[in-house]
């Protein structure tokens, strides 16, 4: 896969500093990757939506046992892969990578769900040592804001 537009005029989607540190020795690591954001019967403050789709870049760095990714310039994912159910799922496939997202989690008075996806193309070998079932992941604080932005 080539780097999204955005990333080849203008340089969006350039790996944060955090990445960057993370991508010595990892299984895969990409910046200017073609982002797809969905949201489905979002309901927060100020803000509804039936169905939602916006397209960005970002980037992606996937270790042994640790996921980060980001929108833009903006981390959203800098966790461990646990196993388990919870609010926010990553999944792996040979298109790309996609975080699952339930906005009650991050908003109590909010409904809906986001879905992230990065658009890129895994080998056999990244796949094989990725979890093959969907994954649970912590999204730090800061990240409300962020899936605020990105949905509205």
């Amino acid at each position: 896969m080539g780097h999204a537009l955005r990333y080849r005029l203008f340089k969006v989607g350039r790996m944060p500093p955090t990445l960057r540190d993370a991508a010595s020795g990892a299984l895969f690591s990409a910046e200017g990757v073609s982002l797809k954001i969905r949201g489905r019967s979002v309901k927060l403050p100020a803000l509804r939506s039936g169905r939602s789709v916006k397209l960005s870049a970002g980037s992606l760095v996937l270790r042994p046992d640790r996921m980060l990714a980001s929108v833009g310039k903006y981390v959203l994912v800098d966790s461990e892969l646990v196993s388990g159910e919870g609010p926010y799922r990553v999944g792996f496939a040979a298109d790309g990578v996609t975080l699952s997202v339930d906005i009650a989690a991050l908003f109590p008075d909010g409904a809906g769900s986001a879905e992230y996806h990065w658009d890129v193309e895994l080998d056999p070998k990244i796949l094989a040592a990725s979890p093959s079932e969907p994954t649970s992941v912590h999204l730090p604080e800061q990240t409300a804001a962020l899936v605020r932005n990105t949905l509205g």
